[in-house]
């Protein structure tokens, strides 16, 4: 007869902790404070936020008294320490946002901002979600894949020294970095279907059909701004 085997103990047991101090039993003021409707004489938390990341922080502090008679004590509060802190210490930045080759004025760190940029696309393109099915994705993988475009066009922007329209050397970049299908098309002027990719009309009833062959290149030609043939 196997030997009983005892019972494990339940993964759901409740778990006891230490009770936090009770603030049913604070002690009013009694210099006119205690007539505040909104009872801000109990004290809360007050965080503002400053120039260059400065966050400063105050709590109010609770000190236990003890009076005659009383089995337990009854809680005053006051006003804590200011403290004041950067948010660099309390979330640090990831080291390849630290090492921006910062402030850009002209021409002086433009390899160094094109590099750093570079690098991050690079970095990014390799945790690139699958936008196959783009309404199916996740909040933070459709801001992820945002995030990869507006770093491609700050690219553009700093190689163009701070243009994103006006010339067809910097038209043609925003336009490959928006709609990356253009990359790949045909010189202007070479035909984008052959006449065998072209459907026949089969019948008289077909002849004022949509042509699909049409359509596409008149796609293509808008993608590629060229309004005037796509006209």
């Amino acid at each position: 007869v196997p030997a009983m085997v005892k019972p494990a103990q339940s993964a759901y047991a409740p778990i006891t902790r230490a009770r936090g101090q009770s603030l049913t039993n604070l002690l009013p003021p009694t210099d006119g404070r205690e007539h505040d409707p909104l009872e801000r004489w109990k004290g809360a938390p007050v965080m503002s936020w400053g120039v260059g990341g400065t966050f400063v922080t105050i709590f109010p502090k609770s000190i236990p008294r003890y009076a005659i008679g009383q089995t337990t004590p009854v809680t005053v509060r006051t006003v804590g320490e200011v403290k004041v802190q950067n948010i660099k210490d309390l979330d640090p930045l990831q080291d390849h946002l630290a090492k921006f080759p910062g402030p850009l004025k002209g021409k002086s760190k433009k390899k160094e901002a094109i590099s750093w940029l570079s690098a991050g696309i690079e970095a990014m393109e390799k945790e690139f979600p699958d936008a196959t099915f783009y309404s199916h994705l996740s909040l933070e993988d459709k801001r992820s894949i945002e995030r990869l475009l507006l770093w491609k066009l700050l690219r553009v922007f700093i190689e163009h020294d701070g243009v994103l329209e006006g010339s067809q050397t910097v038209d043609k970049a925003v336009r490959d970095v928006l709609t990356p299908e253009t990359m790949g098309m045909q010189s202007e002027g070479a035909p984008l279907f052959t006449a065998a990719d072209t459907p026949k009309a089969a019948t008289s009833m077909q002849a004022d059909g949509v042509d699909s062959g049409a359509i596409e290149k008149i796609r293509l030609d808008l993608l590629k701004g060229d309004r005037e043939t796509a006209v």
